[in-house]
């Protein structure tokens, strides 16, 4: 998504133990090779019974997001068997990244 501030990508990834979870990572947009924001930490993780019991075990794969009003909904995959949805507050610190997209 591209925003005033640059480009967001939402990503999905593996740590070493193979735990899937998400991160935002922001793109200079004259510049796509800079990188100028990537969350420390994840920003969604495998918490339900459901995404840590699936197929495959301990993952959660965002697919899309919208916005809602002041909020954020993420669609995405649970344990490799079931699709959710997750809301976060577009206020939250971590999901700061995403000011200006609409």
């Amino acid at each position: 998504m591209v925003t005033p501030d640059g480009i967001v990508l939402v990503y999905n990834g593996a740590d070493d133990n193979l735990v899937y979870r998400t991160g935002i990572a922001v793109f200079d947009k004259h510049d796509p090779r800079k990188v100028l924001y990537r969350s420390e930490e994840p920003v969604f993780v495998p918490e339900r019974e459901w995404e840590k019991n699936g197929q495959v075990p301990n993952v959660v794969f965002v697919e899309g997001m919208a916005k809602r009003g002041k909020e954020w909904l993420f669609y995405y995959g649970g344990g490799d068997k079931y699709v959710g949805v997750a809301t976060a507050s577009a206020e939250s610190e971590q999901l700061k990244a995403l000011d200006g997209v609409k």
